[in-house]
């Protein structure tokens, strides 16, 4: 399995198809990338899209990942949300 992540642009793909190496092995390639056009022009055969998040849910897994009192979540809440909030909802991001 190989990894692509955060892919801007199919160049990365096409210098990756005239590796040697990758033309000789048979392996599975995990995209991903915010713009569906780069997955048309890499001619993806699957294509999973990720549902944003809404704030509070957002939140509370920032928050669980984060901090392991409540205390620590009380403290850092407001700033908690400014994070949520610059990641649009995305839970990968």
């Amino acid at each position: 399995l190989l990894v692509l992540d955060d892919v801007w642009k199919s160049d990365v793909w096409n210098d990756l198809l005239l590796s040697p190496f990758m033309r000789a092995l048979n392996f599975h390639i995990l995209v991903t990338t915010r713009d569906l056009c780069v997955l048309s022009e890499m001619h993806a055969t699957y294509i999973h899209q990720v549902n944003k998040m809404n704030y509070s849910d957002g939140l509370e897994l920032l928050m669980k990942k984060s901090f392991q009192s409540s205390e620590q979540i009380c403290d850092f809440k407001n700033v908690g949300y400014d994070i949520v909030k610059k990641c649009d909802g995305l839970p990968l991001a």
